[in-house]
């Protein structure tokens, strides 16, 4: 007989995820996720933790995650947005690996918009979906090189764009100088904050 945990994301890295407990002690587990965002891939793993402290973890190594995709709101809707507002965070163009960004539109009426991400192998991340005058979603960049942001109406699916509201591009470049060593800083940060986390989890906190 033991608890059920889960905790999930939309960052792969999980620094910060959201947790669901039931401490009931029981030998079959099911947790039920509400508020999950339409048309996005969650990140998680789950722990399970006896009356004994016995800590039992999927996937079995702690710090590594199963992933799941919610689908997409279908929606035939063909509404555009004649004064669309579209923008990256800070109006930037140009990020270092490993940093985090943000989407935002804004909108005079409500209009169903799905943000994407086209990285520069083609391939092509949903980040959010939203029926709203305006909406705004986070990314992680992974990999160098040129990227495309697009807010798309009219999508069914989780990489489809019927008609493109706007796009921008923005590059990712390596870090060097003194960005290199806040990078290698903020690296070295997230591991300590990650065996922490593992820490209380063995500690039952």
């Amino acid at each position: 007989f033991s608890n059920s945990v889960i905790k999930y994301d939309t960052d792969p890295s999980m620094f910060a995820p959201k947790i669901l407990e039931v401490n009931d002690l029981v030998t079959s587990h099911s947790l039920n996720l509400s508020g999950l965002t339409a048309g996005v891939t969650y990140y998680y793993f789950v722990l399970s933790i006896d009356a004994s402290n016995n800590h039992a973890y999927s996937p079995s190594v702690y710090g590594e995650t199963k992933n799941f995709s919610t689908l997409a709101v279908a929606t035939t809707s063909t509404t555009t947005c004649s004064n669309l507002t579209f923008g990256l965070s800070n109006n930037r163009t140009s990020y270092v690996l490993g940093e985090s960004g943000s989407v935002t539109y804004s909108c005079p009426t409500v209009v169903y918009v799905c943000m994407r991400i086209i990285d520069p192998a083609g391939a092509i991340k949903n980040i959010g979906c939203h029926t709203a005058t305006s909406g705004i979603d986070g990314f992680s960049i992974n990999s160098l090189g040129i990227y495309t942001a697009r807010a798309c109406y009219g999508a069914t699916g989780t990489t489809d764009c019927p008609t493109i509201g706007a796009s921008l591009q923005f590059t990712v470049v390596a870090a060097s100088g003194s960005n290199a060593a806040e990078s290698n800083l903020a690296l070295l940060l997230d591991s300590l904050y990650q065996k922490l986390k593992a820490l209380q989890a063995l500690l039952g906190q």
